[in-house]
This record gives C-alpha cells, structure tokens and sequence, in this order.
C-alpha cells in the first residue's frame, strides 16, 4: 500500500511539474504582439485545471502541495482576470478559517502566498488585509511548527512581492517576528531560518 502510494505521489508530481512548464510557457508566450488567446480562459479547460491544482493543496504530500500552490499563483497569472484571482483567493480564505489539520492550512497559506507572488497583491488592498491577517494568526500557531513555516514562508512572498502595498503591513509583520523569536525554542530551525526571511523581505520593501 504504501509503495502504490509513493507511485501515485510521483506520478502527481510529474504532472504537475509539466504543469508548471506549460503555464510559465504560456505566460512567456503571451509577451509578444500576435500571441495566441489562452486556452485556459474556455471555462471547461480552467475550471478542470482549477479543481486538479485546489485538490492537491490538501495532499499528504507536502512536495505536492508545493506544486499545487504554485500552479494556482500561476494558472491565476495566465488567466488575468481579476474575477478568477479573487474566486481562488476566496476559496483558501474560507478553508484557512474552518480547516484544523495541517495539510489543508499549510497548502492554502502556501497558495495565498503563490496568488500574491504572481498577481501583485491580487489587485485588490482587501484581499492583501484578508491574506496576510489570516497568515498572522497561522504564524502564532506554536501547537505546528509546521504550519508556521508554511505561513511564515507565504508572508515571506508577499513582504518580497508587495513592494508599497506591503509598507503598512510592516509594523504588525515586526510584532510577529520579535514575539517568534522571543518564543519559539531554537530546536525548530525552520521557524527561526523564516523569521529570517520574513525580516529580510521587509528590509528590502
């Protein structure tokens, strides 16, 4: 059971991963004058490639929901409707505030983190306040370790992406981190070497 687990796990990640490939060509493709329209504004192909990405968000694996958060930053770039942007934003905001395992809050941090890393702030002041307040909370989470990386590294992208828009998050953003550092025992490294990133973003905003 457990080696048909790990061939499924593969066989996900190699899908993504040409998933991943096609998007980023998509993206790259569209720069030029006679760019072909993307095929992934016919809503039965973005709504089955939407569905793939949200589900793997809650996989056991945590590569896979690495993959999956970074597809949904950039399904949401080749796309370009801010319609959809806030749709798939919407959608973590209202898992992040029922869900209680790990799987599920880390993959949806992750994937707010992706939306604003390929989106810019996904347009909307809003949608930033909403993200990065609900990343605060994750980050207080002393009982995970892990979701506080993941929600650590999701503020991370958006302190490095925001640029201005990021500016009036700094304050709240600083509290988090001394009061991290302050708390968190120095045997979990990952959520020390995040602080480190997090502060990094925010010297460079």
């Amino acid at each position: 059971k457990s080696a048909k687990s790990s061939r499924a796990d593969a066989l996900s990640l190699n899908v993504f991963a040409a998933l991943l490939s096609a998007l980023k060509g998509l993206t790259d493709g569209r720069a030029g004058p006679n760019a072909p329209p993307c095929l992934l504004g016919m809503d039965d192909v973005k709504k089955t490639t939407v569905q793939l990405i949200v589900n793997s968000l809650t996989s056991t694996s945590p590569m896979l929901r690495c993959a999956g958060a970074e597809c949904l930053g950039r399904t949401a770039q080749v796309i370009a409707d801010p319609r959809t942007t806030a749709e798939l934003a919407q959608a973590s905001f209202d898992k992040l505030k029922s869900a209680r395992d790990v799987a599920s809050r880390t993959g949806h941090s992750l994937a707010l983190g992706c939306l604003h890393r390929y989106v810019g702030g996904l347009g909307s002041a809003q949608h930033l306040n909403t993200s990065i307040s609900i990343l605060l909370a994750l980050a207080h989470d002393h009982a995970s370790p892990q979701v506080q990386v993941w929600s650590l590294h999701a503020l991370y992208l958006m302190a490095d992406s925001g640029g201005p828009m990021f500016r009036g998050y700094v304050e709240p953003t600083l509290s988090l981190a001394l009061k991290l550092l302050l708390s968190v025992p120095h045997s979990h490294v990952d959520v020390h070497q995040c602080v480190g990133k997090v502060l990094t973003a925010i010297i460079t905003t």
